[in-house]
This record gives C-alpha cells, sequence and structure tokens, in this order.
C-alpha cells in the first residue's frame, strides 16, 4: 500500500482519497462518440457487479479505452490483481466492500504508471474466472465451479489458480458493433434489475494544506432489495452526473454526449460553451437538470484555483441550478460545493450554514456523510472540540448500516486523533483497538492506526507496545517523512526502560540517516543527556562528543539561519545548562541573552527564566565571595532589565546587600521593596524585614510595619536589627498611644547591647510611655537615669533636654523642667524651637506662682508677632489676668463678709 508523506507527527493521514488533477488535452477536439474518440483510460469511471448462477461478473468503465492490461494471482490470502496500463496523475486507493459469494473486497489503487484492481477473494482457493475488455470497459468473471466446467469442455480460456504468475497481456480491440451492443447489454441489465448502490466518496485528507478537488459522484445510503427470483446487481462506484447516455439519434442527446466529451478530458472551456448552448437551446428539455449542475461543477472546475477571484461568479450558477431544479437529487450535492466554496475563502459560518443545511435536506445520500465530515473541519478550526466530537459520532451513527464507507473509518480515525490530542489516551486506544479487531488488514491499510496506537501506549507508560506498534508504522511506511520522529520515540521507549545501548543505537541510525531534521536534533540531545546520566563509556564520547561539545555544535549550526525551530531553541537552553553544571556562569549567561535575543517570541520563556536566575544567581555569588560589592552594583546596573524579567528575591537580596554595605540605605531599601512580596513571610530575611519595615514608619503605614518587625523579632530573636525593630515598634505605639505596649517594647530593646547616648534617648522614649500609662515613679527613675548618661553624649537631630523637661513637666517637677527647657533653649537653633520653650518656661513659672515672671515671657512672646505662638500667647495673659480679676473679687467678697 502506498504512504503518503505528512508534514507534522501529528497529522493524521488519510488511506482513502481520490486527487483529481487537470489533464493537458487538445481543445480543438469535440468528440461525437465520447467512448470511441476518448484517449487510453486514465480513471475508473465506474464499477458494477452482476450474480447469477453462472458466477459473479464485474463490469469496470474507464474514461477512456482500456487496451492494455495484465492479470496476477495471488495466495495467502487469495487475491486476483488486474493492472491497466495508462497514464494517470491520480494517485490514491479505495476499497469497497462487495455482498458476493466468492468476493470479499474491491481495492483500486492509482500508480504513476497503471491503475491496479485487487479482488481479494473470499475462502481459500481462487475459482476460475475469465478478463475480457470492450473499448472502456473491462469485465471480470468469477466462475461458479458448474461453469467453469462447461466452458472448460466448449474450449474457453479459463484462467486458474496459479500463484504469482503473470497471465499472457491481453490487447483486445473490439469493434465499435460490438462494443455498442455489449454496453447496451449491460446498461439494460442494470435498468431491470433492482439495484443497491453503495458508491464510496472521497473523504477529505485532515491535513489541511494538501487540496483534495471532489470527486463527481452520488452516494446513496438508501438500500433497496432485490426481487425474488431476480438476478442481484450492485452498483458499487457510479458516477451519475457524469453517466453517458445512449446515442438515440436526438440532437439535444448529441449536444450532450459532446459536453459529457469535453468534460471527460477536463476541457472546462468546451464544456462551458456546450453546456450554455445545450440550456439556451433546450431550455425545458430533458437533459436541462444536468446541465445547469454540470455547469455550474465546471465553472468550479475552470477557477478552481482562483476561488476567491471567481467565488460570486461560481456560487450564483449553483444557486441557479438549485432554484431552477429545488427538488433535483443534485441540490444536496450543489448547497455541499456552495459551502465549500465559502470554507475556501475562509468563511466559515457560512460554510457551517450550507453544511447544516445539506444535514437538514437530505437524508437518503452520503452528502449528509460528507457535510457532517466538512462541519468537523469548521469546528475544529474554531477550536471547539468538544462539538466536533459530538459530530463526529453523529457522522458515525449515520454510516451505521454502511460500516465499509470510507467517511465512517475516516470519522473513527479522525476521533481517535482527536481524542489523543485532549490527552484523553485511554478512549483513543478503545477506538483505535476496535479498529484493528474489526479487520486485521486495518493496520496495513491505514497505517496511521499503528502511528496513533503507538503515540497512545507512549503516553500511558506502555513503552512494548508503543514500539511495537511505531516499528511497525515505519516498516509499512517507509518513506514518510516523519519517520525521523518516529524512529527518535522507538529510542526514547528504550530509554525510558533504561535500555541506554538499544536507545543509543536507534538515536545514531537516526543522525545517519535522518541529518539536519528535527529527529535529528533530537537524538543529539538525548545522547548528550545520556552521558550527564551514565557512565559513558570512552569512547562513545570520543566519536559523538561531550554533551558540551554536541550542544555547541547544534548552537553553531543555527546562528546565521532565521529558522524558529523550537529544538534549535532548546539546544541552546541546554547549552546554558550545561555550562552552570561545570559552573560557567558567565558562559551560561551569554549563551541565555542570545537566545532571548534571537527568538524573543520563544516557547521556553519560563525555562529560560529558571536557567537565567541559576546562571545570574551563580555570577553574583562568585562576586559576592570576593567581596567585589562594587562589582555586584555595576552588574545590576547593567542588566536591570534581565533582573525585572527573571524577577526573583535570590537576586534581588545580594544586590540590596550590596548596596547597603557601600551605605546607600535608600537604593538597599528600594531593592529590598522588590523583594519582600516575591516572598513568603516566613521565607523573609531579618534584613529585609528590618529596612522595609522602617520604610513603612517613614511613610506612616505603621500597621504594616508593625507586622513585618513582629516577624523579625519572633523569626530571627538574635539578629543584629533586633533591637532596632524594638524601638522602632516602641515608638509607633507611642504614637498610636499604646503606652504599656509601647513601654514593653523599649524595655526589651534596652536588654540588647546599645550605646551609651541610645541607651539614654531609649530611657527619654521609655519615661514617655511610663508617663502615659500612669507609672510616675518608673517614669522618674528612667528620666533620672537618662539624665545621669547624656552628658558626655551629642545628639544631633535630637533635644534631648527639651524632651527630659516634657517629661519633669508632666511629672509635675515644674523646677527641674524650667531647667532643661534653658538649657535646650540656649542649643536651640531655630526660632520657633525657641519661642516654643519660653512658652514651656513661661508655663513652668506659672506653676512656681512666679505669676510676674510668666507674663514677661507671655508678653514678650505675643510682641513678636508670630502668627501661632503670638496669639497662644495673648490667650494665656487675658486668662492669667481673669484669674486674678476672679480670685481678687473673691478675696474682697470674702474680707466685707468678715466686716459684717
Amino acid at each position: 500500500m502506498r504512504c503518503c508523506s505528512t508534514r507534522h507527527i501529528y497529522a493524521l493521514i488519510l488511506s482513502f482519497f481520490f486527487l483529481l488533477r487537470p489533464v493537458e488535452m487538445n481543445a480543438g477536439v469535440q468528440p461525437s462518440n465520447p467512448i470511441l474518440n476518448q484517449a487510453v483510460i486514465s480513471r475508473i469511471i465506474s464499477i458494477t457487479m452482476h450474480e447469477s448462477k453462472s458466477g459473479t461478473t464485474i463490469n469496470i468503465r474507464g474514461d477512456g479505452r482500456i487496451s492494455k492490461y495484465v492479470t496476477t494471482t495471488l495466495e495467502s490470502p487469495p487475491r486476483i490483481v488486474v493492472d491497466i496500463f495508462c497514464n494517470t496523475d491520480l494517485l490514491g486507493t479505495a476499497s469497497i466492500s462487495a455482498e458476493s459469494p466468492s468476493l470479499k473486497i474491491i481495492r483500486i489503487g492509482y500508480h504513476p504508471k497503471k491503475i491496479r484492481l485487487v479482488l481479494d477473494i473470499k475462502g481459500v482457493d481462487i475459482p476460475g474466472f475469465t478478463t475480457r475488455s470492450v473499448d472502456n470497459r473491462l469485465d471480470v468473471s468469477l466462475l461458479s465451479e458448474q461453469k467453469t466446467d462447461k466452458e472448460q469442455d466448449r474450449g474457453d480460456i479459463i484462467h486458474q489458480k496459479d500463484p504469482g504468475k503473470k497471465m499472457a497481456e491481453s490487447n483486445v480491440h473490439e469493434n465499435t458493433e460490438t462494443g455498442d451492443s455489449q454496453s447496451d447489454a449491460v446498461l439494460a441489465q442494470k435498468e431491470n434489475s433492482d439495484m443497491h448502490k453503495v458508491i464510496p466518496d472521497n473523504p477529505e485528507m485532515l491535513n489541511n494544506d494538501i487540496e483534495i478537488q471532489e470527486h463527481e459522484v452520488e452516494n446513496v445510503i438508501k438500500v433497496r432489495e432485490s426481487s425474488e427470483g431476480e438476478p442481484r446487481t450492485k452498483a458499487i462506484f457510479e458516477n451519475k452526473l457524469t453517466q453517458p447516455v445512449t446515442n438515440d439519434g436526438r440532437r439535444d442527446t448529441e449536444l450532450f454526449q459532446k459536453s459529457l466529451g469535453y468534460y471527460n478530458v477536463q476541457d472546462w472551456s468546451g464544456t462551458i460553451e456546450k453546456l450554455n448552448h445545450l440550456i439556451k437551446t433546450y431550455p425545458e428539455g430533458r437533459y436541462a437538470e444536468r446541465a445547469y449542475f454540470l455547469l455550474a461543477k465546471s465553472y468550479e472546475k475552470l477557477n478552481s484555483r482562483s476561488i476567491s477571484d471567481h467565488f460570486n461568479e461560481i456560487k450564483d450558477h449553483y444557486e441557479k441550478a438549485v432554484n431552477r431544479f429545488p427538488e433535483s437529487d443534485y441540490v444536496p450535492e450543489a448547497l455541499f460545493c456552495i459551502g465549500n466554496l465559502y470554507f475556501k475563502i475562509e468563511n466559515y459560518y457560512e460554510a457551517l450554514g450550507y453544511y447544516n443545511l445539506v444535514i437538514k435536506k437530505d437524508k437518503h445520500s452520503t452528502w449528509v456523510v460528507k457535510a457532517l465530515r466538512k462541519k468537523v473541519d469548521v469546528l475544529l478550526l474554531k477550536k471547539k472540540r468538544k462539538d466536533a466530537l459530538f459530530v463526529l459520532n453523529v457522522l458515525e451513527d449515520t454510516t451505521t448500516l454502511l460500516p465499509d464507507m470510507p467517511e465512517r473509518m475516516e470519522a473513527r480515525k479522525l476521533k481517535a486523533k482527536m481524542l489523543y490530542e485532549m490527552n484523553r489516551f485511554h478512549d483513543s486506544l478503545n477506538i483505535l483497538n476496535k479498529l484493528k479487531q474489526a479487520d486485521p488488514e486495518n493496520i496495513i491499510k491505514y497505517p496511521e492506526i499503528s502511528l496513533y496506537l503507538g503515540y497512545n501506549y507512549y503516553q500511558i507508560g506502555d513503552n512494548i507496545r508503543a514500539r511495537k506498534n511505531l516499528f511497525r508504522f515505519y516498516n509499512i511506511c517507509p518513506g514518510r517523512e516523519v519517520n525521523h520522529l518516529i524512529l527518535t520515540q522507538i529510542g526514547d521507549t528504550y530509554r525510558n526502560e533504561n535500555l541506554m545501548e538499544d536507545a543509543a543505537k536507534i538515536y545514531r541510525i537516526v543522525l545517519e540517516r535522518y541529518p539536519k531534521t528535527d529527529g535529528a536534533i533530537i537524538s543529539q540531545i538525548r545522547l548528550a543527556e545520556q552521558q550527564e546520566e551514565i557512565n559513558w563509556i570512552e569512547k562513545n564520547r570520543k566519536e559523538i562528543g561531550s554533551p558540551t561539545e554536541i550542544y555547541e555544535n547544534i548552537v553553531k549550526d543555527s546562528i546565521d539561519k532565521e529558522e524558529k525551530n523550537p529544538l534549535v531553541q532548546l539546544s541552546w537552553l541546554k547549552l546554558a545548562i550545561t555550562y552552570q553544571k561545570d559552573k560557567k556562569y558567565e558562559k551560561s549567561f551569554h549563551v541565555l541573552k542570545e537566545l532571548k535575543k534571537k527568538y524573543p517570541g520563544t516557547s521556553l520563556k519560563k525555562e529560560m527564566r529558571h536557567a537565567l536566575l541559576v546562571a545570574m544567581q551563580g555570577i553574583l555569588e562568585q562576586k559576592i565571595k570576593g567581596k567585589k560589592h562594587i562589582n555586584v552594583i555595576n552588574f545590576y546596573l547593567k542588566e536591570k532589565e534581565l533582573f525585572s524579567m527573571v524577577n526573583a528575591p535570590e537576586l534581588y537580596l545580594p544586590v540590596a546587600r550590596a548596596f547597603n554595605n557601600m551605605n546607600l540605605e535608600k537604593t538597599a531599601t528600594e531593592i529590598f521593596k522588590k523583594a519582600d512580596p516575591l516572598l513568603f513571610d516566613s521565607e523573609k530575611p531579618p534584613d529585609l524585614l528590618f529596612f522595609v519595615g522602617k520604610h513603612l514608619v517613614k511613610i506612616k503605614q505603621f500597621k504594616s510595619a508593625l507586622k513585618r518587625f513582629d516577624i523579625l523579632t519572633e523569626k530571627h530573636p538574635s539578629d543584629k536589627y533586633v533591637s532596632e525593630a524594638y524601638q522602632l515598634k516602641g515608638s509607633i505605639l507611642l504614637k498610636q498611644k499604646k503606652y504599656k505596649l509601647a513601654a514593653d517594647s523599649i524595655s526589651v530593646a534596652l536588654r540588647y547591647p546599645v550605646t551609651k547616648c541610645k541607651k539614654a534617648i531609649l530611657l527619654v522614649e521609655k519615661a514617655k510611655a511610663l508617663t502615659g500609662s500612669h507609672s510616675n515613679e518608673k517614669a522618674l527613675k528612667a528620666i533620672n537615669e537618662a539624665n545621669g548618661i547624656k552628658k558626655d553624649c551629642e545628639f544631633p537631630g535630637y533635644n534631648i533636654c527639651q524632651e527630659i523637661g516634657d517629661i519633669y513637666l508632666n511629672l509635675g517637677y515644674a523646677k527641674k523642667a524650667v531647667t532643661f527647657f534653658n538649657q535646650a533653649k540656649e542649643t536651640a537653633t531655630e526660632k520657633s524651637d525657641k519661642i516654643s520653650l519660653k512658652f514651656k518656661i513661661a508655663q513652668c513659672y506659672l506653676l512656681l506662682n512666679k505669676k510676674e515672671d510668666s507674663l514677661a515671657l507671655y508678653n514678650q512672646i505675643s510682641s513678636l508677632n508670630d502668627p501661632f505662638w503670638s496669639n497662644l500667647a495673648q490667650e494665656k495673659i487675658k486668662e492669667i489676668n481673669f484669674n486674678s480679676d476672679k480670685i481678687s473679687e473673691i478675696l474682697n467678697s470674702a474680707q466685707k463678709s468678715e466686716k459684717i
């Protein structure tokens, strides 16, 4: 069986199809008799079978004279082979079921120099048979035993079983009268017999890149049984629309015969001219119906290479035919062809509408099957796989009564392929195994059954069965373009079973037979991987090179090429990973940068991102190990885009620490902030928690800051940043007036080693918190301790005397407060700070009953014309004067009462 090539490993090629191609003929020929004037046969038009007591007769009719043929018999299984010698542009095969006592299947195969018919005989022995050619017809008669004896008594030539031996070539040229009389006899017999039409049509291939012209036949599903006592005849393969007509001497018949003659020699312009003349001359004639539909098909044939340019013209002719003869048997085919026109111009919505119309309108011919099949194609293009599966089930149910229809087989194979692609491997296997069990020869007729059995078994881990089926496919179809991948997958089955030497042999065969292919690249990758996984024999390493050398060769071959081969991209990635294993991170990083640049749309982005992470992390670790913090910072600034693309905390953290080590805390914090959302709380390191928390304090996001400080103090209690974290936590709680919690937090901070000056500040903050929680004695103790150790310290940006004064004032020690406010006033540089301190001193004087001193300071502040402090001082003066007047009034009233 001829195996057709495919472009993709996953394409499922159908075995039953007819690829019709135009044949160059002399356009000037106008044959008056289509049979006598035709050239030698180039295709078979029809096959009919007649059963009688004498045996089975098969009538084969061609589109031209059958002048030369040879017959051969083969056994195991028994077959009769008829090779008709001719030139044909057709390629493909078809199988036709034959309901005959002596015949099982008729197979037709088109080859470059011949048409081969194979008759599969039932039983063990090949019966006697005769062959005879008359013009465009070849008759093969399989004789019953009784008939064989009679024919031998008459001395007729009967072919007996002689396996493998070729019979003499027959060059039978009957005269016109003999040929016509016998043709008429056959036609008359056919008209008087009930027919069981089972005419297989050509299904379209799954590979949409290959165009297949529709074969002009009508497929009738409806079965009519023969009457009792009548000889049984079965029409197996018939072309109804272009069926020849008997010349009755009338003018319309002559015109239609000429039209058919042009059509059969594929002279579409001549056909169109004659059919238009026939329709114009006999608009209501007996051939008008066929003429209209044949005219539409001729226009489509004429413009088959430019459908989009002539779409409306072709469609109009089909619509005219349908509107003129709405009840015609040819309407379903016409509607189907219109749907195909829309399909070819990629208007799938309209195409689907016409296919649905055929399905709804036609219930008795296989145009419904063809429409269902095309509907599947549309749904698959729309990526509606579930709907496509449903339609395939309908198609299968529709052909239940005709199990040998090619469309039924095609539907089941396509269904198995789709299920495989949907990862429903067991469902796919179930269908394929049923096809295999239905007829053991199916695995030979349809090699893709073995192919997808292999694919499915591979996916479910059954390497032995996968290998067996893939080997079978490879041996049946040794010329398939996909075989470099099939062999590679066979090697993978050995590899999966840890049979490394067997796997290596297969990979080497691929490299030898299929260099420069995807299979060769995969095999190279596998061989490199094997070296990395097992103790490799040194001899093999020398022959094929080390993994690094293998990947470098693949990459080198692809540098100047524009191809987007994913396997080449994988090799780039593998090379980078190989460098990483050797700790050559700079080289790995360079390869990955080139991969990203050369293949920006690669599907390996996830894997490339991870490899970049490993390479960049390795580079950073090597620089940090050498304490080259400047180099780390420069690397980050140069490759900032890649850092953002990888977006990994493993890269941000060392860079942030490098900035921090260079006292660039602000930049370090910004990079710590990039890493923060990429880590779970439990994964965050203490320096990240501290710097991000400190930043959150500055922007007053206290809740988020406290969360990070809590994690830091709980998870990393011994870290160097813990003490400061407690300090910041205490300051937040103090601002939130949670005084007790603030005092506790600052107390914990004081337990850690801190400088003398820092301790003084913490004691002041603790005293504030204790004052707020009314723990005055503890507060006084803390502030006295702070006062005792502050003498030798400088506090840039922090006026500790003012802070101590405030606490003494709040505790009621106004005299001590005045002392510290005066000290703070002497060191204050800002005018507003000095005014504030004068105001506080005035308050203290008032508490110390130094009214005059207090009013003097308030009057001094009031005269400064400060919008805030002057107004506040005036209010205080009024309050003091009011209180003084009130006191005087009370005293005067008391004195008067005493006198009375």
